[in-house]
Formats: structure tokens, C-alpha cells, sequence
């Protein structure tokens, strides 16, 4: 029995394969020794989430689900999952423009400084949806 492979899992596989050797190699990164690298302390950043729904529809909330309007100065993750095809998350503000890639259903982790300014977030391929606004303190 054969079984046909879709390029595209093939390189969602790879893709997955290639994340988790990097965190790997990041925590075992060269620190003339054999221990692993320990990360400076301080408080873990505040994780945040971004998701597009399958209608298009985006939300910003916090990990405990609180939608998002205002936010403290600080360092974030924000866990970008976008469930449609048809859609992306695309984050503006001051000293940041990123955007989930288009056309693809996908689950990423951004890593984001914000600093005192307006944030704005939306799904730009829906040409009805409004720009949602976060004000940053």
C-alpha cells in the first residue's frame, strides 16, 4: 500500500521538526560548558492571546480569556493562532508591524516589547473587519 504525501504537510512536519531542534539548540546554546544555558531571572513575560477566528472575527485577551483594552509597558507572548485560511493577525503599534502569514491556518509565538502608545490589531484580509485599538501605559 502507498501513501501519498501533500507538500504541505511535509513542510508542516519539517517546520515542527525544525522549531523544536531550535529550542533545543537555544537551551543547550554554547556556554563553555555541558550545562544548559540558564535564562538571566526576572518574571516570565505576560502571555497574551491573539486569535482569528474561523468567520474572520479577531480577539485579543489575556491568558485568563479578559479582552484586552489596556495594557502596562512590559515584555509579552502573545500565542497567534489563526483558523482560517482566509485570514491573518496583523499587530501595529510603535516600533512594531507584525503580521501572521496569510492563507495559512496556523499557530505561532511572537515575542514583543511594547512601550507607552496605541496598538492596533486586525484581520487585513477581510475588508469588513474593523481595527481593534489597545492602549499601552
Amino acid at each position: 500500500m502507498f501513501f501519498r504525501l501533500r507538500p504541505a504537510a511535509v513542510l508542516t512536519g519539517a517546520a515542527f521538526i525544525a522549531s523544536i531542534a531550535a529550542i533545543v539548540a537555544l537551551a543547550f546554546r554554547g556556554t563553555g560548558s555541558d550545562q544548559p544555558h540558564v535564562a538571566p531571572s526576572g518574571p516570565a513575560p505576560t502571555r497574551l492571546d491573539a486569535t482569528v477566528a474561523s468567520t474572520g472575527q479577531v480577539t485579543l485577551t489575556s491568558s485568563r480569556g479578559r479582552a484586552i483594552s489596556k495594557l502596562p509597558s512590559g515584555t509579552y507572548t502573545i500565542v497567534v493562532r489563526v483558523n482560517s485560511t482566509h485570514a491573518d493577525f496583523h499587530l501595529t503599534g510603535p516600533n512594531i508591524n507584525r503580521t501572521s502569514k496569510a492563507g495559512v491556518a496556523s499557530l505561532g509565538l511572537w515575542g514583543v516589547q511594547l512601550v507607552s502608545g496605541t496598538y492596533r490589531y486586525t484581520n487585513d484580509r477581510d475588508p469588513r473587519a474593523t481595527a481593534h485599538v489597545v492602549t499601552v501605559y
